[in-house]
């Protein structure tokens, strides 16, 4: 399926931005009266046909729709990036194939990367979400202090992945409801002190096992093993 993203929408209508106008018409050569596929982020799914073709934008009318039910187990990273960018633009990649609602970056004491790349990381979750057809787009946020995000009240599972303590493990017997949060931590893991100060806030320390895993690879066995234990 050739799919298209747009955040335009009229009752009736649909505007394709510069980007996606470029690909359906420059590198796809579609012409007015092509029908294409045409996701919103939020379920919609669309079949729509080009009626007018701008510079910098396409008009097309809505044929078709349907629209796609969203998990009632949303699963959400909360992690700690890595200095080599790759990686994690790799983990955000495979997490959205697997199913991941949204992630959030964090800075911790041992970080050793400060800021990231937004929109190069939107541009990586919707081309992710176009390749194995996710119909939700995730929330991605940007980056903030560990302290401020342990401190936010949200009504879900509060995992924090650690090497030593965990008063849970990441096994075939672990079972949660509602939706999940896991926190991971940089290179080098959290101090005492960011996990004491997470803990104290409700979040609960959680094993992936034995191994000593990197960063990106905690956060991706956590999400595939969690989609797996889905209730």
């Amino acid at each position: 399926m050739q799919l298209f993203y747009s955040s335009s929408f009229t009752e009736k209508e649909i505007i394709l931005d510069a980007d996606e106008s470029r690909h359906a018409t420059q590198v796809l050569r579609k012409k007015v009266g092509d029908e294409i596929s045409v996701m919103d982020g939020k379920g919609g799914l669309y079949t729509a046909r080009i009626r007018e073709i701008k510079k910098k934008e396409t008009h097309l009318d809505i044929v078709e729709s349907k629209h796609f039910s969203n998990t009632t187990h949303p699963i959400y990273l909360a992690v700690a990036p890595t200095k080599n960018m790759d990686r994690i633009e790799w983990l955000l990649e495979k997490s959205i194939e697997i199913g991941l609602s949204g992630i959030q970056f964090i800075r911790c004491d041992r970080s050793e990367r400060k800021q990231v790349n937004m929109e190069r990381l939107q541009k990586i979750a919707l081309s992710a979400c176009k390749q194995s057809l996710s119909w939700y787009l995730p929330e991605i946020s940007d980056m903030i202090p560990l302290k401020d995000f342990v401190a936010t009240n949200v009504e879900a599972t509060r995992l924090i992945g650690v090497c030593e303590g965990a008063e849970l493990n990441l096994t075939p017997g672990f079972s949660y409801s509602g939706p999940v949060h896991i926190l991971i931590g940089p290179e080098g893991d959290f101090t005492p002190e960011e996990y004491a100060l997470a803990k104290s806030a409700g979040w609960k320390g959680i094993s992936f096992g034995e191994k000593r895993l990197r960063t990106e690879t905690a956060a991706l066995l956590a999400v595939a093993s969690l989609n797996f234990l889905k209730p």
